[in-house]
């Protein structure tokens, strides 16, 4: 009798023992969770007064970081140039009145209306073959017995001419997120303050 008794004491013992360890390991998270609130809101207030301090002293040559001004000033040139060239490279123009990004082709901002200029067409790797030289290379003709006569290929196994993929009367679906000008009828984004094409207000 006494050597169960003492057995069930040794398992009562081993569960608070678990439960204590399991407690303890909650309230530890819990509080590692807000000491890593509280760091991460002191980096922020960090990077916030550093910000304000260049803002308020990047001119000034003789405040007490001023190496470190300029090298910030320095590494914001070259990230608008990199920028400048990543919108060259993918086509990208910006509104030179507002900034806004521009919709290819578009003859004016949708942000402010400001008339925009056409970059001038860049030149094609390789050369341009001009209008009347060289010759369309032809397709091989069937012989069917009269000179100068062709007659067309077709496919063969099949004489009847192929079905069109899609009905004539469902027309392909139009653009989401879109509306029409008033003014030039053209399709623009519904979130244009004016028409692209013509540059009338919506």
């Amino acid at each position: 009798m006494a050597f169960f008794e003492q057995l069930g004491k040794k398992i009562n013992d081993a569960s608070d023992s678990l439960k204590q360890k399991t407690q303890t390991f909650t309230e530890v998270n819990s509080l590692e969770k807000q000491v890593n609130a509280n760091q991460s809101v002191v980096q922020n207030m960090y990077t916030e007064i550093g910000r304000a301090y260049y803002e308020a002293h990047k001119e000034d040559a003789q405040n007490a970081y001023a190496d470190q001004c300029r090298m910030i000033t320095d590494a914001l040139n070259q990230i608008a140039q990199l920028q400048d060239q990543i919108r060259m490279k993918k086509g990208i123009q910006l509104c030179p009145n507002c900034g806004a990004q521009l919709a290819p082709g578009s003859m004016f901002c949708a942000g402010c209306g400001a008339q925009v200029a056409q970059p001038a067409p860049q030149p094609t790797d390789g050369m341009m073959q001009q209008p009347g030289s060289g010759a369309v290379p032809q397709t091989p003709a069937q012989s069917t017995g009269s000179a100068g006569a062709q007659a067309p290929v077709q496919p063969a196994g099949n004489d009847a001419p192929q079905a069109p993929t899609q009905p004539a009367d469902n027309p392909a679906p139009q653009m989401q997120n879109t509306r029409f000008c008033g003014q030039c009828g053209s399709q623009i984004p519904a979130d244009s303050a004016f028409c692209p094409v013509c540059g009338q207000r919506i």
